[in-house]
C-alpha cells in the first residue's frame, strides 16, 4: 500500500519466511514526525513513525549517511550539535542521547522523565531542552544532570527557541503567553501576554531583540523586545502551522495547514509575498540550513521537500516546482554580505578505538624493524656473493679475451686471401659476360628480320580477309533489297487485283444503267415516279461503292503501317524480354544474398544484446561495491590522519 518494490532472497531449505515491515521501505513508511539539521554539516536528521532514524547529506542526495531502526515507539527528534556528534531522541517516559561515530549510532545516556512532548538540542550542543505539558526542564550533555525547570505556562507549550550563546530559552504556548527564561538562573526576564488568542509557532532574529510569532486567529506579530511592533494579517483565511526565518533575516517563511508555504520579504509591505505549492496536508516544521540556501519542509505524510533558495526565486530540489519571482522593489538580494560559515568533517573516535589503532601501529613498527634486520642479513650475504662472482667473471673476462685478439688476426689473414680471390673471379666473369653480349646482339637482329617479314604477310592476308568481307557485306545487302521488293511487288499484285475488281463492277453497273435508261425511254409516260426512285436508289449504291473502294484503299495503307510496325515490336520485345529476364535473375540473387545477411545481422544483435545486458549486471554490482570501499576508504583514511597527528608529538616527547 506504499507504492514500494523490494526483493527478498528464498531459501529452499527454509520454507516458512517472515518478512519484516522495517526491512521493506527504502524511505519512511509512514509519516515523519520530526527532522533537525545539522549546523556546520550538511546533514538533514529525520525520524519517522515507522521507528527509523535517517541521516542524509542533503547535498550530495544520493548519499545516505545513517540509517537506524529504534525498537521502542519514538516520536521527537532534536538536531545534532554544530559538529555533527551526538543527536537526542524522545519517547514517552525516556529520552536518549546517541552518538555519531564512524557513520553508527551509539547509545550514550538515557535520562529519565514522563510525558515527553518534544525536545530541543542548543546551539552548540551542551544542553537539551525538553517539554513535558508546561514545564521546561535543561538537561547538560556533559555531565548528564538536571540544570534547571522553568514554570510559567499554564496551557501546553508549542514551540521553544534558544538565542543569546545558549543562555537565554524563549518559549510560545497555547495560554496567548511568551516567556523569555535564563536557563542558569531559572527566572523570567521577559514575557508577552496575550490571551486573546493562542500562539502556535514562534521565531526570532539572531541578537534575540525582534520576534515573529504565528498565532490562531490568522496573524503574524512581530514583538521589539516585549512591544508590539506590527500585527501582518494573513490573506485568504489561510491557518498558519509553523514558522521559520531566514539566517539572513531578510524572508520569513510560513507554512500553511493546506499545504502552502507563504514567503515574506522583510520588511513587510503589500504584495510582498510569493506562495509556493508544496504538500497536500498541514505542515508541521520549517527548517532553513546554516548557509541560507536551503529550505526543508515536512508535513502529514512520508515524504519531505528540499527547496533550494537562489538570488530572487526558490526552486524546489526534491521536485519538479517552478515559481514566480518577487519583486525587486521590496526584496533585495539575499546573498549580499552573507556570511561565510566554515565546513567541518570531524569525526569522534572513541578511547578503545584509539587504543586499538596505537596497538596496530606499535605492531606494524616491530614488524618493520624485523623486515630491515632480515634485509641488512640479505643484503650483506649478497653483497659476499656479488664480490665472488665479480672476480670469477673478470678472470673469465681477461682469458675471452686474448681469445677473440688471436683470433681476429687470423681473421684478417684469411679475408685478405678472399680479396684476391675475389678479384680474379671478377675478371674471369667480366670477360665471359663480353662475350655473352656480343653473341646476344647477332641472335637479336635476326630474330627482329624474321618478325618484321612475318608482320608484312599477315598484313597482306589482313587486306584480303577485308575485301572478302565487304563483298560478302554487298551480297547480303542486295539479298534484303531483293526480299523488300518482293513483298511490295506482292502487296501492289492485292491491291490491282482489287482495283480491277472494282473497276468490273463499276462497267457493270454502266450496262445496267443504259439498259434501265432504254427501258425508262419506253415506260417514261406511265411510270415517271418509278423511275425516280430506281435512279435514288442506284444513286445511293454508287456512293456506296465508291465509299467502299476509298475504305480499301485506306485499309491497305493502315495495314502496310501496322504491319512494318509489328516487326520493329517483336524486335524490341525480344531485346527487352532478355533484359527482363537478367534484371529478375539479378534481383533474385540480391534478395537471397539480404536475407542471409539480415539472418546474420539478428544473430549478432542477439549475442551482443545478451552480452550487453550480463555486463550492466556486472557494472551495477560493481558500482554498488566501489561505493562501499570509498565510504570505508575515506573513514579510514580519516582515522589514520587523526591518529598519526596525535601520535607525532607523542614521538617528539
Amino acid at each position: 500500500d506504499r507504492n514500494q518494490i523490494f526483493r527478498y532472497k528464498i531459501n529452499q531449505l527454509n520454507t516458512k519466511i517472515e518478512l519484516e515491515e522495517k526491512h521493506i521501505y527504502g524511505f519512511h513508511a509512514y509519516n515523519i514526525l520530526s527532522i533537525g539539521l545539522c549546523t556546520h554539516k550538511p546533514w538533514l536528521i529525520t525520524l519517522g513513525s515507522d521507528n527509523w532514524i535517517k541521516i542524509f547529506d542533503y547535498k550530495d542526495k544520493d548519499r545516505q549517511i545513517v540509517s537506524k531502526h529504534i525498537p521502542d515507539g519514538a516520536y521527537a527528534i532534536a538536531g545534532s550539535d554544530p559538529y555533527g556528534f551526538h543527536i537526542c531522541l524522545a519517547m514517552n517516559n525516556r529520552f536518549q542521547l546517541y552518538l555519531i561515530t564512524n557513520y553508527e549510532l551509539r547509545l550514550v545516556h538515557q535520562y529519565e522523565t514522563r510525558n515527553i512532548r518534544d525536545l530541543e538540542m542548543s546551539q552548540s550542543g551542551h544542553f537539551i531542552a525538553v517539554i513535558t505539558n508546561n514545564l521546561i526542564k535543561v538537561y547538560s550533555t556533559i555531565h548528564f544532570t538536571l540544570i534547571s525547570q522553568l514554570r510559567g505556562h499554564v496551557g501546553k507549550i508549542k514551540q521553544i527557541i534558544w538565542c543569546k550563546n545558549d543562555s537565554i530559552l524563549i518559549s510560545c504556548g497555547t495560554d496567548g503567553m511568551i516567556y523569555m527564561f535564563n536557563i542558569f538562573t531559572g527566572m523570567r526576564e521577559n514575557e508577552i501576554i496575550t490571551k486573546q488568542f493562542r500562539y502556535i509557532g514562534i521565531t526570532v532574529t539572531n541578537d534575540c531583540n525582534r520576534i515573529y510569532a504565528i498565532t490562531s486567529d490568522s496573524t503574524i506579530k512581530i514583538f521589539h523586545h516585549t512591544n508590539l511592533e506590527q500585527e501582518w494579517s494573513i490573506e485568504n483565511n489561510f491557518l498558519p502551522s509553523a514558522i521559520c526565518l531566514s539566517k539572513s533575516e531578510r524572508l520569513l517563511y510560513v507554512g500553511m495547514t493546506h499545504g502552502i508555504i507563504r514567503i515574506y520579504t522583510i520588511p513587510f509591505t503589500n504584495d510582498s509575498y510569493i506562495d509556493l505549492p508544496a504538500h497536500c496536508s498541514s505542515i508541521r516544521r520549517l527548517l532553513v540550513s546554516y548557509d541560507d540556501e536551503y529550505l526543508v519542509s515536512i508535513a502529514e505524510s512520508a515524504y519531505l521537500l528540499l527547496f533550494k533558495q537562489t538570488r530572487n526565486n526558490l526552486n524546489s530540489v526534491s521536485s519538479q516546482y517552478q515559481f514566480s519571482q518577487l519583486s525587486l522593489k521590496n526584496f533585495e538580494i539575499i546573498n549580499e554580505s552573507k556570511p561565510i560559515q566554515p565546513m567541518f568533517e570531524y569525526i569522534l573516535v572513541t578511547k578503545s578505538e584509539f587504543d586499538e589503532q596505537k596497538r596496530k601501529i606499535q605492531e606494524i613498527q616491530a614488524r618493520i624493524n624485523e623486515f630491515e634486520t632480515e634485509n641488512n642479513l640479505k643484503l650483506r650475504s649478497k653483497h659476499i656473493s656479488f664480490t665472488n662472482n665479480l672476480n670469477a667473471y673478470s678472470n673469465k673476462f681477461q682469458t675471452t679475451m686474448k681469445q677473440l685478439i688471436s683470433t681476429y688476426e687470423q681473421l684478417k689473414t684469411e679475408i685478405a686471401n678472399y680479396n684476391d680471390q675475389f678479384s680474379q673471379q671478377t675478371n674471369d666473369i667480366e670477360e665471359k659476360y663480353d662475350a655473352l653480349q656480343n653473341h646476344a646482339e647477332v641472335m637479336y637482329e635476326n630474330k627482329m628480320i624474321e618478325i618484321l617479314s612475318h608482320i608484312q604477310n599477315s598484313q597482306v592476308e589482313l587486306e584480303k580477309i577485308q575485301i572478302e568481307y565487304k563483298n560478302k557485306q554487298i551480297d547480303f545487302n542486295d539479298k534484303e533489297h531483293i526480299d523488300l521488293n518482293e513483298i511490295v511487288n506482292k502487296v501492289n499484285v492485292t491491291l490491282q487485283s482489287k482495283w480491277q475488281s472494282a473497276v468490273h463492277d463499276y462497267e457493270i453497273i454502266q450496262e445496267k444503267e443504259y439498259e434501265i435508261n432504254e427501258y425508262i425511254r419506253q415506260m417514261e409516260i406511265d411510270i415517271d415516279d418509278e423511275i425516280e426512285n430506281v435512279k435514288i436508289n442506284y444513286e445511293n449504291e454508287l456512293k456506296f461503292l465508291n465509299e467502299y473502294v476509298k475504305r480499301l484503299t485506306m485499309n491497305v495503307s493502315t495495314h502496310r503501317k501496322r504491319y512494318n510496325g509489328i516487326i520493329a515490336r517483336m524486335e524490341t520485345r525480344d531485346v527487352e524480354r532478355n533484359d527482363i529476364e537478367n534484371e529478375v535473375k539479378e534481383l533474385y540473387n540480391r534478395q537471397s544474398e539480404l536475407i542471409q545477411k539480415l539472418d546474420h545481422f539478428h544473430f549478432i544483435i542477439k549475442k551482443k544484446e545478451d552480452r550487453i545486458g550480463v555486463h550492466d549486471i556486472k557494472i551495477h554490482r560493481l558500482q554498488q561495491h566501489i561505493l562501499h570501499v570509498e565510504k570505508r576508504k575515506y573513514v579510514l583514511d580519516y582515522k589514520t590522519k587523526s591518529l598519526l597527528e596525535r601520535i607525532e608529538p607523542m614521538d617528539q616527547e
